[in-house]
Formats: C-alpha cells, structure tokens, sequence
C-alpha cells in the first residue's frame, strides 16, 4: 500500500514539474510574442542622438603575469537615423593611440543595435537572426527565467537559446517590461555562425535601453566584449578588445533631411583628431577605470602619442606653417617576377599630402624606380597631384618609362608568384614612355569624373627570362605578343558612380559600382599614330542572399571602332576580373583566347560564407570556414574585319556565339585563396581547353 501511494506522489510530482516546465515554455512564447507586437506599434519616424565610446585592447603579458594595454580609442559621434533604415555617424571626437607594433590596429566597427525585432541585424560580415523578429521561433528557443526589477519597474527575464549553429544567432538572455512588453536590456552571446577573423573565444553584448516619452525605449549603453585565445607556431596570445558605449541627448521624430544621409555611413569630421586635452577632460562621460587611467597613460606618455594627446588645434596648425613637419613620407618596396624583366627589383616614396608653409595643401608627390634583370632596363614614374576644396578636386600629371600590363586577373604580386613556381604569367606586357595629365572631380562622396590626356610612345615587349621552379607543365614559358607600335596621343573621360554602401563581398548593403569610359585618339586633331574610339563600361553588383552568404556579380560591355590598336582590343580572359570566362587562356599559343573590338560578359557567383559546407560535418568543413562557390559566366566577343587587317599579330580567334561556363569555387571565407574548377557548356571546340582550374592567392576582397 506504502510503495503504491508513493508511486502515485512521484507521478504526481513528476506531472506537476512537466506542466509547469509547458506553462514556463508557453509563458515565455506569449511574452516574446507580446514584446513583438509592442516592438510594430511603436515605431520611430527618425531620431537623432550623441554617443561618447571608450574602447581598449589589452593582451596578456605572461613575463609579467598581468594585462597591458595596447590601444586605447575614444569617440565622440552624432548618430542620425531616418526611417526606411537610413543611417550616418559622424565622428565629431576622435582620439586613438597605441604602441608601435600595433601602428596598423583598428577598432572593430559592429555599430550599434537599435532594434532587436529586425529580421537581418548586421554583425561584422553576416546578418543576425533578431530574437524579436517575426518567425523567430524557428530559429530560437525561449524560457521564462524569473520576474526582475529594471530600472525601478517590473519585467521579464527570458532565456533564448538557438536552436541550430549553422545561423548567425543570439544566446543569452532579453529583460522585457511586463508593463509595455518593449525590451529594456539584452545581455547576449553570439554563436559560431558568426565568424571573425581571427574567432574570438568568446563574443557578447550588454546593451541597456531608457524610457523616452513613455513610449520609446532607446538605446542606453552597449559593451561589447570580445575575448582572444590563439596559438600559432608556438606562440600563444590571450587579448581581450572592449567597447564602452553611452548615447545621451536623445532627440525624439526630429525633421532630418535627406541631404544629411547623402554621405559615407561612417565619416570623420576634418577637425576630430584636434580637440585638445580640456575638450577630453570635460567630455569624458564614461569615467576611466583606475587600470583604464593606468594603461592609458602609459600609451600617452610615448613620444610618438605625444601630438595626439596633445594636439591643441591653432598651435598646432602653425607648427605645421612654420617648421615643414608634416611630409605625409612613405616608403614601398617593389618586387614582381614575369617573362619580360624576370626579377625586378625597385621601391616606390611617396610624399602624402603634404603641409608646408602658409601656401602649400593637399600636394601629393611619388616617385617609383626599379630595374629588371632579363631585360635589362630601368624604369620609373613620377606623379605630382594638387588638391583643392577640400579634395573636391584634384589635378595631376605623371610620367614614365616603364612597362605595361593587361592586369586581366588577380595582382601583380599573386602574379609574380605564380610565374616563379611553375611559368603562369597570365599579362600580357609592352613598354610606355610618356606623361599624362589629368584633372579628377568628386562632387559626391559615391560619384567621381576623371579627364585625362596622354601622350606617349607604345613599344612591343618580348619574353627574356625562362626560369621557374616547376617547370614540367609547360615546354615553352608564354609568348609575349607584338603590340601595334606608335606614338599614342589620346584623350579620356572616365565617370563612376556608387549605389549603396559597402565593398567586398562581406558587406550586409545592397550596393553597385558603375563605371563608364570613353577613350578618343586620332590622327589629324591630336596628331597620334593611331585612329580609334573606345568604349566601355562595367557594373559590380552585390545582393546579400542568406545570413552569411551574397550574390555577386560583374558586367561588362565595351565597343571600339575598326582601328582600335593590339593592345587595347577587349578579350575574355577569367580570373577575378570583369572578364567571364575561366576556360580561356592568353598564355597558350595556339590561340586559346578570343579578342575583338565588340565584348559582352557577365560573371556570376553566390558565396555561402561556409555556411554550405558546415552541413556536411566531415573534418575541417564543420567550421564553417571554407566556402563552395557556385560560379556562371557568360561572354562573347567579335572581331571585325576592318580591325583585323591592320593588326601586327593575326592568331586570334572571335566568336560569333556566346560562351558559357559553369563551376564552383573552394575557398576560406576571408578570402585568402581559392580554386575555381570551370567547365564550357558549349561551343567545346572553339579555342583549346573545355575546363580550367584557377588558384589565386587573394590579397584584397574578391
């Protein structure tokens, strides 16, 4: 009878614990639900607001078994936004010191979050699933935690928990008014579909929010935190960067005009890095920790923070006038390897904007000198460049002895390596001897005119060195074609113009970069050697897709009349370029390539962010951090007759129908290299090859 009734309380026990585990799961799915729908009804027009932020990095010192400060950066900024998601920042303040080694450091830019119910919130290169965001509950879980006191009024604590890592999602824990539902502070981590580089051990953000009207809670303070444990080599760096926020002096649906959103999304007013030490010490509305004041002092007293630190603008301005301190110098080594010169060894000083006098703004000087060893000849380049308002406008003129390059794919240095393993050189080279002058205008941060005349002499190049250190793949290192050789004189117009914001393939915009040229030389008005009318534009589409993951894409389209020179016809060479096809190879000479003065190509390409592969859970692709690349291209190009009769070398081929290629990339997520593997999906016996393998080593964004 005992052990019957003791069943029966154990079952009871058992049942009640369920049921108040479902009423915890349901409390928490109607409170989100509630914080949702009070999320949609009280909705801003616009606001406008003031934000103060210290940030630090600290690494470990295991010598000295305690954290150092390494960088110190502090911001003042005026925020604007504007329904239909319109935003700027504009850094009034701007203090940044560091030590020495770290003169390339910059601070993580994760902006802040003003809205937990978007669907797509942006951090660093992917777009966060909002925890308040409708259909949510597909990718989180929520659970009523306990009922808290918040800034003296009642709420909620709700516990999220992603319900899969493959997504860029939120862990943690979202404190929501039990009054209004609105959200009043978010205390999160962000799981690993977010990817940094490098992956900090561990990523959160504390963010508080205050009570405007009675109606808007608007953000109050953000930390965020992010924490470093890495080993490479044998060496292992424990860090930590922090980021301390206040935004104050709210202004609530204020009137803001377009003209204000017209600008880059983050700019830096011409005075910030000038407010002297009484600014700061007035100005600092985060107090600095005892430890803070400690590493920030000692960053302060280095020689090379001393200006910073104490800029004072007026004195500071007249020490420029008088004592011709600031040079802008510059130092850059160069080194390339290709068929032409074999190894070329040079450097290049430039002198950036340089201050000196009461007369002398916005001069830029550069100079570039080197020597190739197959060849045996110097080259060099000099460039003068004048600004004026502002860098509103800027004229210029350079000139030059040296050689050029088709730049078809990838750069040049990728280029160097490439045909010292195993003979890719994929340019094809010429030399130049002239000067150019050129005035360029930018009225618009996203729009730009550049006017240009040259006048210089084209010269056929040929191939010199032979060396590579795999030599087994090709029996004759490339052929270097012959140009049409004469003294071009030629006039150019070039415009772009910007759509959006962003560049890369990271970026969470939308955005476009559109970019026309007109070239003009001919024989009886500018007395040039050749006659010819070029043509051509190119339009670089990026739409992100899925949480981590973009199209992107090129256009291009070019026309040049009958006389358009050797080495200005338009060809379909892959790579990286605006060109499609993959498949198509300038090296070989059988005449593999196809060039003429009508061309039309698109690439294509969708990257996953590693989000594809993360699938799989095989070895090394669990990660998330090599990406498959669906790739499609498309070209044509035709040569008309009237061109061809009066080219120097006749082994090309034209099309009269498009090619089409289709193929996938592997690649790592940031974009240090990848393989391209391409196959032609028609016309198979034109040209030489139906599938191409391309490795670029890449040292920009896509």
């Amino acid at each position: 009878m005992l052990n019957t009734v003791s069943k029966f309380l154990l079952m009871t026990f058992l049942c009640s614990q369920w049921a108040l585990a479902g009423g915890d799961s349901l409390n928490a799915d109607r409170i989100i639900e509630k914080a949702k729908n009070a999320s949609m009804q009280a909705r801003l027009k616009s606001y406008k607001l003031k934000s103060y932020t210290k940030s630090f990095l600290t690494v470990f010192n295991t010598e000295k078994n305690r954290n150092e400060t390494e960088a110190v950066t502090l911001v003042h900024s005026d925020v604007y936004w504007k329904k239909s998601e319109q935003r700027r920042e504009i850094e009034t303040a701007y203090r940044h010191i560091h030590k020495p080694k770290f003169v390339e450091y910059d601070d993580f830019d994760f902006g802040l979050i003003d809205d937990f119910s978007q669907s797509k919130i942006t951090v660093s290169n992917t777009s966060v699933v909002g925890p308040l965001s409708k259909g949510s509950e597909r990718f989180y879980q929520f659970q009523f935690l306990d009922t808290v006191t918040e800034k003296g009024l009642p709420a909620y604590r709700i516990q999220i928990t992603p319900r899969t890592n493959h997504q860029p999602l939120m862990d943690g824990v979202l404190i929501i008014s039990s009054e209004s539902y609105r959200l009043m502070a978010a205390d999160v981590s962000f799981n690993s579909g977010v990817k940094l580089f490098p992956q900090p051990r561990s990523f959160t953000l504390h963010q508080t929010f205050s009570l405007h009207n009675g109606i808007y809670w608007i953000p109050e303070n953000t930390v965020w935190r992010l924490q470093f444990d890495i080993s490479f080599l044998g060496h292992h760096v424990k860090a930590e960067w922090y980021s301390i926020s206040k935004f104050y002096d709210c202004e609530l649906n204020p009137v803001i005009g377009d003209h204000v959103f017209s600008n880059r999304l983050i700019e830096r007013a011409s005075d910030a890095r000038y407010k002297d030490s009484t600014f700061w010490n007035e100005n600092q509305i985060i107090p600095m920790t005892t430890e803070e004041e400690n590493g920030f002092w000692q960053l302060a007293f280095l020689q090379k923070n001393k200006k910073i630190i104490y800029p004072d603008l007026e004195s500071f301005e007249l020490k420029q006038r008088q004592e011709n301190i600031r040079w802008g110098f510059k130092f850059l080594p160069d080194f390339r390897y290709n068929r032409v010169e074999g190894s070329f060894v040079g450097g290049e000083i430039q002198f950036n904007n340089i201050s000196l006098k009461r007369t002398i703004r916005g001069l830029s000087l550069k100079g570039k000198f080197g020597y190739g060893f197959m060849d045996d000849r110097y080259k060099y380049t000099g460039e003068i460049r004048q600004s004026f308002a502002s860098r509103i406008v800027t004229i210029g003129a350079r000139y030059y002895d040296d050689i050029a390059y088709r730049e078809i794919t990838g750069n040049v240095l990728t280029n160097s390596l490439t045909a010292l393993a195993y003979r890719y050189d994929a340019f094809n080279y010429y030399y130049v001897k002239g000067y150019e002058a050129f005035v360029q205008i930018k009225p618009r941060h996203n729009f730009s005119l550049e006017f240009n005349y040259t006048d210089r002499t084209d010269s056929s190049a040929q191939r010199n060195a032979k060396y590579a250190m795999v030599d087994l793949l090709y029996k004759k290192f490339d052929p270097v074609y012959p140009i049409n050789t004469g003294r071009l004189r030629r006039l150019s117009a070039t415009a772009t113009y910007m759509i959006g914001h962003g560049t890369g393939i990271v970026s969470r915009e939308i955005y476009w970069i559109i970019e026309g040229t007109v070239e003009y030389s001919d024989r009886s008005l500018l007395k040039s050697d050749f006659d010819f009318t070029k043509y051509h534009a190119t339009a670089r589409f990026h739409y992100p897709t899925t949480r981590r993951g973009s199209l992107d894409g090129k256009l291009f389209a070019g026309y040049g009349t009958h006389e358009l020179p050797q080495q200005y016809l338009f060809d379909l060479y892959g790579g990286t370029s605006p060109y499609a096809l993959k498949t198509v190879d300038l090296r070989e000479v059988e005449g593999n390539h196809f060039q003429g003065n009508y061309m039309a190509a698109l690439a294509v390409e969708h990257n996953f962010g590693g989000e594809l592969l993360e699938y799989t859970g095989l070895p090394y692709l669990k990660d998330g951090y090599i990406d498959l690349i669906p790739t499609f291209g498309i070209g044509y190009v035709e040569l008309s007759k009237g061109t061809f009769t009066h080219l120097v070398y006749q082994n090309l081929q034209d099309l009269r129908r498009p090619i089409f290629e289709a193929g996938f990339a592997l690649g790592d997520i940031h974009r240090f290299a990848r393989v391209d593997f391409s196959w032609r999906l028609n016309q198979r016996k034109a040209g030489t090859r139906n599938f191409g393998i391309l490795l670029s080593v890449l040292l920009q964004n896509y």
